[in-house]
């Protein structure tokens, strides 16, 4: 499976992901001028990714994964016309229906009275 998702400030930046039964792949279509400018934060079920697109505009990723990966075991590479950023399942086998969890921080929810 291949999902795409955009995320605009500016300059269009897209990404993809697919995944495997124990690694999940997102590849962000960006030609990245100095692959030191990249910051990727690995956490048991949230992933960030931040770079700049323009000298004052940035491309930010922040998802709260719908299950945990095994941070020692991530990585993220910098090829000359996209980012690729790999994470291992913890729970290998496990389908992804999305790489979002529902009911995440990111999420609003209205209450009633």
């Amino acid at each position: 499976q291949s999902y795409t998702k955009s995320k605009t400030s500016g300059q269009k930046v897209q990404y993809t992901w697919t995944q495997t039964d124990s690694q999940v792949l997102i590849v962000i279509d960006f030609a990245l001028a100095k692959k030191e400018s990249l910051s990727v934060s690995f956490e048991s079920q949230r992933l960030e990714v931040s770079f700049p697109v323009t000298p004052s505009r940035s491309f930010e990723l922040e998802l709260d994964l719908i299950d945990e990966i095994e941070t020692n075991s991530c990585k993220q590479e910098v090829h000359p016309e996209k980012i690729e950023i790999l994470m291992v399942k913890k729970n290998k086998g496990k389908h992804w229906p999305s790489l979002e969890g529902y009911g995440t921080k990111n999420e609003v929810v209205a209450e009633s009275k």
